[in-house]
């Protein structure tokens, strides 16, 4: 039975009835773990109400002590794959990896950090040992590298990120500034994160108005790239790896339970020198636009690729890249297939007269197009296209 003591706090072991692991339950879909609650004697017959928690406290052959999930009420306690997968990749375990652990009750005064409860915590003395947990560790949409523009983020923001962040010696007293483009949408651009830093946002300066993650794992590790909503006084944010990231958040009039946010790997614009090229442009039948094989989309240029930017395409759109805005020179698809559905995130090789191109799902993408080596890709957009 393992105990802890925070030194700030009175916790006293001979007060309390460890927690009892009961029936359990696991498949791919997560764990399941009946328990008898801990029970806190205090003075005059009076019991102090505990916080329960599935707590890791093996992976590999590490011992560990992590909170992967928590309630405050009753005698049942789940936590799915994703929530556990979330837990073991903070050491050191990778995305497919197969790992032995191991999990407890965890009975604490008040959870308020991960590694233990704030003023000390009991462990239930059985464990739930599961073999070759397999790891599936959070991901970017589709494993795309997205990236921003920051032109229009030219204001200063009342909101601001708040944490553990090893960096910057913030350690939820500071505050990490932002700046908004006065549409809603704020960011902190090129934080340098670890993947055991802890985050939020808040308004102010102040903890009146902050958002979170919702549900009740905490800290909540973001998958990349993906938008969340937020909610006020929600969970701690983190991510799944060091690195330098740019966080941002979304609001309505302030309003926490309005907001949305995201993070991005902070990557440079890879055309960020473009300039404007009438030479090349998209042709197409292009709902976004209105676009019917009679205009022509601009793009610019690095003077060996062109691009069309942010260009919203369905799944029944067609198009070609032209020069000159003459179909004398005109690069579609090599092969007999029309419309020939593009491979995001891949050069491939366009021929004059080709097919025309399409897209397997509506969204808004980036359309590249090398003429001389008579190459084209495509990519989601604001994500790193292959470039040569």
């Amino acid at each position: 039975m393992a105990m802890s003591c925070d030194k700030k706090a009175v916790f006293d072991p001979a007060r309390i009835t460890a927690p009892v692991m009961g029936a359990t339950a696991v498949n791919a879909a997560g764990v399941t773990v009946d328990y008898t609650p801990a029970v806190y004697d205090l003075d005059f017959n009076k019991q102090m109400g505990l916080t329960h928690s599935l707590a890791l406290v093996k992976a590999g052959e590490q011992t560990v002590s992590y909170i992967i999930k928590s309630n405050d009420t009753g005698t049942a306690l789940s936590a799915t794959a994703k929530d556990i997968s979330e837990a073991v990749v903070r050491y050191g375990f990778e995305d497919g990896d197969k790992v032995n652990i191991s999990i407890v009750v965890r009975a604490s005064v008040q959870d308020r950090t991960k590694d233990n409860g704030k003023n000390g915590y009991v462990d239930s003395e059985a464990t739930l040992d599961i073999d070759n947990f397999t790891v599936v560790a959070p991901k970017a949409s589709e494993d795309l590298e997205y990236f921003s523009d920051f032109t229009d983020y030219t204001q200063s923001s009342t909101w601001s990120v708040i944490g553990a962040i090893a960096s910057t010696g913030n350690n939820w007293g500071n505050d990490e500034p932002m700046v908004t483009n006065g549409e809603n949408w704020h960011v902190c651009i090129g934080l340098t994160l670890s993947k055991d830093d802890q985050f939020k946002f808040r308004f102010g300066g102040s903890w009146d108005v902050n958002i979170g993650a919702t549900g009740d794992t905490e800290p909540f590790v973001v998958a990349l790239g993906t938008e969340y909503d937020g909610k006020g006084g929600g969970k701690n944010l983190a991510v799944a790896e060091d690195g330098v990231y740019d966080l941002f958040v979304y609001t309505e009039d302030n309003d926490p339970d309005k907001a949305k946010y995201k993070i991005l790997k902070h990557i440079e614009n890879p055309y960020k020198e473009w300039t404007a090229s009438a030479e090349w442009s998209v042709i197409g039948a292009i709902t976004s636009t209105g676009n019917n094989w009679g205009n022509d989309e601009p793009m610019i240029s690095n003077g060996t690729w062109w691009v069309c930017r942010n260009i919203v395409l369905t799944s029944s759109d067609q198009f070609k890249f032209r020069k000159d805005g003459s179909w004398d020179v005109n690069i579609g698809a090599e092969g007999d297939v029309e419309p020939f559905v593009v491979s995001l995130k891949k050069q491939m090789t366009g021929v004059q007269g080709g097919k025309n191109l399409g897209v397997e799902k509506d969204g808004t993408y980036d359309l590249l197009v090398n003429p001389e080596k008579g190459l084209y890709e495509v990519v989601v957009a604001n994500t790193m296209p292959v470039l040569d």
